[in-house]
């Protein structure tokens, strides 16, 4: 027999049986809070929070809570936290927000509350600064990135790699600039002596939204180094030219580059891992394989209170 055809026989057999359980929806579900945070060296920490919405319900208008008490504290203290009630600047209305006051090795911890649902609370510490760290770019039709740095093999950390590019533009006699990530491309690696490490996840990271990398912004390739512990280690990543707000606008007058390393805590890559399972099951979306749920380290409701840090390049120019 062909071997295509028993595949396509197995695969339906499987998916036959898949089939055969069956799921009873009754009376909606409680509705809970869901808390989304990731703090780090950030100018500014948001804090989102919301109700999720059970089946067969429905909300109008901002999904944040204005209605809702939330308590922040760091390394025991309590901070002052502010609620936005209207957009300012990029956070949205109904978030909370913080300015500063968050190191390396802080533990971090949120208690939120509202009337309709039950008390959440979290936890995470940011992680120490990533290595010092030196790197090669190399730009052609796009631009390839290489970190190098020594890891400690005594610990099992968490690494992201970045590329932000600064353009300056000319209007005339009035200049303008623009920083943006650069969106990453296809293939890369973390290496360590002969061990290479293909099992990366690619995200959108703007600092305190975190998506899987499907819309080419804010690109950040993420990697676990249990198979690459300790030693010399090599992160490898190639970037697009990356979405300029003013690119027609105005005539490029500048352009440089800064290397952005990150380290995550183990929540951080557990809730990548989960969103990127989630997103790129093809075997799930078609009933063979069970859904994996969303890691969460919130109790009492979901979502994630995840905490990083990051180690910046100076500017650079690439000849081209």
């Amino acid at each position: 027999m062909n071997n295509k055809v028993l595949l396509f026989i197995i695969l339906m057999s499987l998916w036959q049986l898949s089939c055969q359980r069956e799921f009873s929806v009754g009376e909606p579900t409680a509705s809970e809070l869901c808390l989304m945070c990731f703090p780090g060296q950030n100018d500014t920490t948001v804090v989102q929070l919301y109700m999720t919405v059970p089946i067969g319900g429905r909300y109008e208008g901002s999904p944040y809570l204005t209605d809702a008490s939330l308590i922040f504290s760091v390394n025991g203290a309590d901070i002052p936290i502010e609620q936005v009630y209207e957009r300012s600047g990029s956070i949205p209305y109904g978030c909370w927000y913080i300015d500063g006051c968050i190191s390396p090795n802080d533990i971090i911890e949120i208690t939120a509350n509202h009337r309709c649902a039950s008390t959440i609370k979290a936890t995470t510490t940011i992680p120490p600064l990533p290595p010092i760290f030196g790197f090669n770019c190399i730009k052609s039709s796009d631009t390839s990135l290489c970190v190098f740095f020594e890891d400690d093999p005594s610990s099992v950390d968490y690494y992201g790699i970045a590329l932000l590019c600064e353009k300056m533009f000319v209007h005339g006699n009035v200049s303008t600039t623009e920083v943006k990530h650069l969106n990453l491309l296809a293939d890369g690696y973390g290496s360590h002596e002969s061990t290479i490490n293909k099992n990366y996840y690619d995200i959108g990271f703007s600092g305190w939204f975190l998506g899987v990398h499907n819309v080419d912004c804010y690109g950040v390739r993420v990697w676990s180094d249990k198979l690459i512990n300790g030693g010399d280690i090599v992160l490898s990543a190639r970037f697009g030219p990356g979405y300029f707000d003013e690119e027609t606008d105005g005539t490029e007058d500048r352009r440089r580059y800064k290397v952005l390393l990150y380290r995550l805590s183990e929540e951080f890559y557990k809730y990548v891992a989960s969103l990127s399972y989630q997103s790129f099951n093809d075997y799930a979306s078609y009933g063979i394989v069970p859904m994996m749920p969303s890691y969460t380290n919130v109790a009492g409701g979901c979502g994630i209170l995840a905490g990083w840090s990051v180690r910046e390049s100076e500017w650079f120019v690439i000849s081209e």
